[in-house]
């Protein structure tokens, strides 16, 4: 505890008193936490973010996933049909249904199943136009990229937008009705989001593969360290 001292004071020792007395009215301790604040607003923004990271990695790499040629199968079998039953999946799979089931909830418990969904054709809703735009922001900082990408979020004829590198910023896969409702999109909403300084668009002629199955062949190799599914023989 510190004191300060606001007006001249005498000092004297006592036998019975092993520390000073202050004999002055004027004198009162005062705690000074302006440098706790500032050494804990220092930690707040630099220690505690560096530390959340290192936990998170930790836990992400202590929480290995092991999977064997069953859940290769069921994996594969999944991601083509998702709408599949459990008896079909454990005749092809060669498993009892509620075998399947357990292997199924470990998975999406562990996280490797992400979802189910349905895949609806575009063009049998007229959406006849796939598009690709790449973006590029005004050398704004930071805070133009989290604005943008909070803004691209709420357009519905957005379907991908990833952060790239090279000369563009962001590439977004679009799709709409037809040429018109893709010009009026680009010229009036994405080039009026914030940051927008640049916009580069490409119309898909011919759509030669598309699909939403994961390779899995790469799990039966030899697992990389930063690898969190590991494959072992069963």
């Amino acid at each position: 505890m510190f004191y300060k001292k606001q007006a001249p004071a005498i000092l004297f020792l006592e036998r019975e008193q092993p520390f000073p007395v202050w004999l002055t009215a004027g004198c009162r301790p005062q705690r000074r936490h302006g440098a706790r604040r500032r050494i804990l607003a220092l930690a707040k923004q630099h220690v505690f973010p560096i530390l959340c990271m290192f936990i998170a990695l930790w836990g992400a790499f202590m929480s290995k996933i092991t999977i064997d040629r069953y859940d290769l199968s069921l994996l594969d079998a999944l991601q083509r049909k998702g709408n599949a039953t459990n008896a079909t999946l454990g005749e092809q799979i060669r498993l009892s249904p509620s075998q399947i089931s357990r292997r199924i909830q470990r998975l999406e418990e562990d996280g490797v199943i992400a979802g189910y969904v349905a895949l609806l054709a575009p063009a049998a809703l007229g959406l006849s136009i796939t598009a690709f735009a790449q973006v590029s922001l005004e050398p704004t900082g930071e805070s133009a990229c989290d604005a943008f990408e909070e803004a691209v979020a709420a357009i519905p004829e957005v379907l991908e937008c990833y952060s790239v590198s090279g000369d563009a910023d962001y590439m977004l896969r679009i799709v709409v009705a037809d040429l018109a409702a893709f010009a009026e999109l680009t010229m009036k909403r994405l080039l009026g989001l914030p940051g927008v300084g640049r916009i580069r668009t490409s119309i898909a002629l011919q759509t030669v593969k598309q699909t939403h199955a994961l390779p899995l062949d790469h799990l039966t190799q030899p697992s990389k360290p930063r690898q969190r599914v590991r494959y072992a023989e069963s």
